[in-house]
């Protein structure tokens, strides 16, 4: 992995994942730069990121009783990126509370400039009812799940 400048202006916790990659043509627009939707799968992979960081799998999480759809997203495009440009990303809980856990994706170019955040807000429902579930009921009823290890890193950052 190439280094890259750190992030600034973003007190990280100490749990986070950083991921980097180049542009692909195929996630380039007509006119060369990167389409917005692309941070999304970007995002995604940074979350898949965080997952494995908690010593958990997506395959694991969606196998257990409570999972956690994403219900909420926004991404904030700062910069355009073109093809072959090496672009990190920076991937943490923000919050986790009530029923949900969000997280941040930020993206940097070799220079260190913000080209765009993504936010992802993940709510936990029990797969069987589809009715939300308060996060510390999935602690207590769950405790050695995949779920709760997510959850718990993100609350002890």
């Amino acid at each position: 992995m190439e280094k890259l400048p750190r992030l600034s202006g973003v007190r990280l916790p100490a749990f986070h994942a950083e991921l980097s990659d180049r542009i692909l043509v195929a996630d380039t627009d007509l006119s060369g730069v990167i389409y917005f939707d692309r941070y999304y799968r970007r995002a995604e992979a940074g979350y898949q990121a965080l997952v494995r960081a908690a010593g958990a799998s997506l395959r694991e999480l969606f196998a257990e009783r409570f999972v956690t759809p994403a219900v909420s997203s926004r991404c904030d495009y700062f910069h355009p990126v073109t093809v072959d440009e090496l672009v990190r990303q920076v991937a943490f809980i923000s919050h986790t509370g009530g029923s949900a856990q969000a997280s941040q994706h930020h993206f940097l170019n070799e220079a260190g400039e913000q080209l765009a955040t993504v936010e992802i807000v993940r709510v936990v429902i029990d797969a069987e009812s589809r009715q939300k579930v308060p996060i510390e009921r999935v602690l207590s009823e769950a405790s050695d799940s995949h779920l709760a290890k997510v959850l718990r890193a993100g609350i002890e950052g």
